[in-house]
């Protein structure tokens, strides 16, 4: 929701400078010569008063085409205010040809009064103004009225234009935000998990140099093992083509925890769930082996996944012997356990990770399956009214 927010609130203030010009009707001013024109008629003393009335209404005019909803209502009100009295005066002084003051002033009402219902209030008055300044005629009043009318509904299809705009380039920028947070994520997991046995591995065979070279040649044919497809997986990632299987991640915990006392403890019965829900226990599995190898100093580790028709639960125990210490040359701990939260979320589970009273810490992730969702989805569109 920030990612919108944030690009919502880049994309206004942008739309806003473009609201400005492609909002504007200053050309409309060069109406303002037919009166002009009618006005050299009239006596010499009215005429000018009706030159200097125009030439001060067509200044007014292009000044409050550039005013937006953006600035103050204070302003924006007083100069609709003087293009109306101006635009009656004129009118009850000259009669129709000042008939265009009436209808720019209508136009004006659009972008100079807060709102749609006050722009429409605006060409009311003034058309109302105008009817009584300009003798009552049927023709002028439907001229006056319709110019507001149409000013105001282009104004409000501005409004909706730039508003759509904005939402999709919002909705644009978070897509991209969770497209960089989820490759993070995988890069993370994937990266995490690969790097922590490498190093494992690394300093197994380190260990083992000077009285096993064969047990050390092993380890280290391990590290060039681990790296090479965690090369792939990075690649593969990035390119968005990765999807991890359970089956996959235990045959690789089954390598990585080879170094324990006790070995590995495996209790998985056939696949009944989807593809999604298998991704995320793939996960799950992933980031508690990796969690087992950077902090823990454990004997034994248990991994066991239960399933029945609405729930798939996975559940990793180890034996933590204490006395371990973390390597703080590995960065990022912490975001794996976090990105798997959000990866469970997303399909409606939860996951718990928590020490255990006698020494251990246990990693559990109960993920619901297909039925289990659609009952949920059914049961909630049945309380709708």
């Amino acid at each position: 929701m920030d990612a919108v927010a944030i690009g919502l609130r880049r994309y206004r203030i942008w739309a806003g400078r473009r609201e400005t010009q492609s909002s504007e009707l200053s050309f409309l001013v060069v109406l303002l010569a037919s009166p002009l024109l009618r006005s050299l008629d009239l006596p010499p003393g009215r005429a000018v008063a009706s030159c200097i009335g125009l030439v001060v209404f067509g200044a007014l005019f292009l000044a409050g085409q550039r005013l937006t909803p953006r600035s103050p209502l204070p302003l924006r009100v007083t100069l609709y205010g003087f293009l109306t009295v101006l635009s009656v005066l004129g009118m009850a002084a000259t009669t129709s040809a000042w008939l265009v003051s009436a209808i720019l002033t209508a136009i004006s009402s659009a972008n100079l009064l807060p709102l749609v219902w006050g722009a429409v209030s605006g060409v009311t008055a003034v058309t109302a103004l105008s009817v009584a300044a300009g003798g009552g005629s049927v023709q002028a009043v439907l001229t006056v009225a319709a110019a507001g009318v149409i000013a105001v509904l282009r104004g409000r299809l501005l409004v909706e234009i730039t508003q759509s705009r904005a939402n999709r380039q919002a909705h644009a920028m978070a897509a991209v935000e969770n497209e960089r947070l989820r490759i993070a994520r995988d890069l993370h997991d994937l990266l995490g998990h690969s790097l922590t046995t490498m190093v494992v591995k690394a300093e197994l065979a380190e260990r083992l140099a000077g009285r096993d070279p064969e047990a050390s040649a092993l380890a280290a044919r391990d590290v060039q093992q681990v790296g090479r497809a965690a090369m792939a997986e990075v690649q593969q990632a990035v390119a968005g083509y990765r999807a991890t299987s359970l089956a996959e991640e235990v045959e690789q915990a089954r390598k990585s925890l080879r170094p324990l006392r006790n070995g590995v403890t495996v209790d998985i019965p056939p696949r009944t769930w989807g593809p999604d829900t298998d991704a995320v226990l793939a996960w799950g599995l992933r980031e508690a082996v990796t969690n087992i190898l950077r902090h823990a100093n454990a004997a034994s580790c248990t991994i066991g996944v239960t399933a029945d028709l609405r729930t798939a639960r996975l559940t990793v125990v180890n034996d933590d012997l204490g006395g371990a210490q973390i390597d703080t040359a590995i960065p990022g701990g912490g975001h794996g356990l976090a990105g798997l939260r959000e990866r469970a979320s997303e399909l409606g589970g939860h996951l718990t990770a928590t020490p255990l009273p006698g020494g251990g810490f246990r990693l559990a992730l109960e993920l619901p399956l297909d039925s289990a969702i659609e009952d949920r989805m059914g049961a909630g569109e049945g309380d709708r009214p």
